[in-house]
């Protein structure tokens, strides 16, 4: 009965980070006071100063000042200025598990998952606000997942561009963002309503025409294209461009080399169909080799 009560506590707080304001902060906050309340509940968000996540933190400051009043918890907001931030901001609080009586946590982006992992580990009960990250332990742990409706944001955008005079001749540009649920429920939603609109799955996309760089050179081909490649050529693919390599049968051994953007490979990359960055392994014997996110992290000196 207590874990329920404090689940609905959690998503009443969660609720509450939700509504509109503006302000910000950068860190710990509470007006600077410590509660003389019970265990502390932990608000963590990113720091904004402006938009909704600006919105989100101002509201989630004023709403913990109201729910320590009473004196059952103290409720504090941990602003993060970057992921780096957030997770240690985790790390500080988990230092003392006992004293936290929950966590609502908007993360900062997708590359949180082994810092959510750590929370449900600890069986600290937490809810994750808007970003929503996955895995099983996390999934068997978490209170609740709140977030909005991506989709219906979706949706009512493609209304409005219709409405502004978008035309099936007309091209919109889709920038994905990250690999997260979001932009690929907000993409459905507006494809979704063009649909409805009798616009077919090939006036929507996939058929446009696409710009590659070979060798310097700006090259524009029809989606889908097979460019071939001679010995000591190059190409460019811009981010966003779904693309795949392979060997001309016959040709022999071929070497590929790659010269990437700093990326992050578990948010950076994104499949069609969806498909994990890594392949899972059933590790029946010792690795040989190890990939590159199966090194150890490194030990402090």
């Amino acid at each position: 009965m207590k874990k329920r009560l404090l689940a609905a506590f959690l998503v009443a707080t969660l609720t509450a980070t939700a509504l509109v304001g503006c302000g910000s902060d950068s860190g710990k906050s509470n007006d600077g006071k410590k509660s003389k309340g019970g265990k502390e509940v932990a608000i963590m968000v990113p720091s904004a100063d402006h938009g909704w996540t600006g919105a989100v933190l101002t509201y989630a400051q004023e709403e913990a000042k109201k729910l320590s009043k009473d004196g059952k918890y103290e409720v504090n907001v941990y602003a993060a200025t970057d992921v780096e931030n957030q997770i240690q901001q985790v790390d500080d609080l988990l230092s003392n598990p006992d004293n936290l009586a929950g966590i609502v946590i908007l993360p900062y982006d997708n590359g949180l998952q082994s810092t959510i992992e750590k929370i449900a580990t600890a069986d600290v009960p937490f809810v994750q606000f808007d970003r929503v990250i996955e895995s099983d332990i996390i999934n068997e742990k978490v209170v609740a997942n709140v977030k909005g409706d991506n989709e219906g944001i979706g949706y009512e955008t493609a209304k409005r561009f219709i409405a502004d005079g978008l035309t099936k001749d007309d091209y919109v540009y889709e920038m994905i963002g990250d690999n997260s649920s979001v932009p690929e429920l907000r993409s459905k939603g507006f494809r979704k309503y063009l649909t409805e609109q009798g616009w077919t799955d090939e006036e929507i996309d996939k058929e446009g025409d696409v710009t590659v760089h070979i060798d310097g050179e700006v090259q524009v081909v029809p989606a889908g294209t097979q460019v071939k490649l001679e010995p000591g050529m190059s190409i460019t693919i811009m981010q966003g461009m779904y693309h795949d390599f392979e060997v001309e049968p016959g040709t022999g051994p071929v070497l590929i080399g790659e010269v990437s953007q700093c990326n992050d490979d578990n948010i950076d990359n994104r499949f069609n169909p969806p498909a994990g960055r890594f392949p899972e392994i059933e590790e029946d014997e010792p690795p040989y080799r190890l990939l590159c996110n199966e090194y150890p992290e490194a030990s402090e000196k």
